[in-house]
């Protein structure tokens, strides 16, 4: 999907209100995580790492969105 001039991220919304954000090509984040019982961004790791943290937690994907990202 091509990059588009309305966002700086391209997103993926999974279940559980799990997203994800591509920040440059195979360079993601993702948001929130529970990190001591806080809510906060982990990355950035490449594809192949993000899709087998998403599947062995079982979050199902919903859709593709653009926007702006906070830094982590």
């Amino acid at each position: 999907m091509p990059r588009q001039s309305d966002g700086d991220a391209f997103f993926q919304i999974y279940s559980g209100g799990m997203r994800s954000a591509e920040l440059r090509d195979d360079v993601w984040y993702i948001e929130p995580v529970l990190d001591e019982g806080h809510p906060c961004a982990k990355g950035f790791m490449p594809t192949a790492k993000l899709q087998a943290f998403l599947r062995q937690q079982g979050f199902t994907f919903i859709a593709f969105a653009w926007g702006d990202v906070p830094m982590p």
